[in-house]
């Protein structure tokens, strides 16, 4: 999927996309959703995986599982 959502504050946003989740750490995040509002990822990190420095463009809420 593109990170490119219409309507999203992309004007004010100063980073390149290459630190974009999913391109980034794409065995991280999985995208269960996206429209020009929201985007839903599903994010699964093992213990003691460590995982690339990203970003998180759009306004974030986190469920923690385990």
């Amino acid at each position: 999927m593109s990170s490119d959502l219409s309507g999203a504050p992309q004007k004010i946003w100063p980073w390149p996309d290459s630190p974009n989740a999913l391109l980034a750490a794409p065995a991280n995040h999985l995208v269960l959703f996206e429209n020009h509002h929201a985007r839903v990822l599903q994010t699964r990190i093992l213990r003691g995986q460590i995982v690339p420095v990203h970003t998180h463009r759009w306004p974030s809420v986190l469920i923690i599982l385990a």
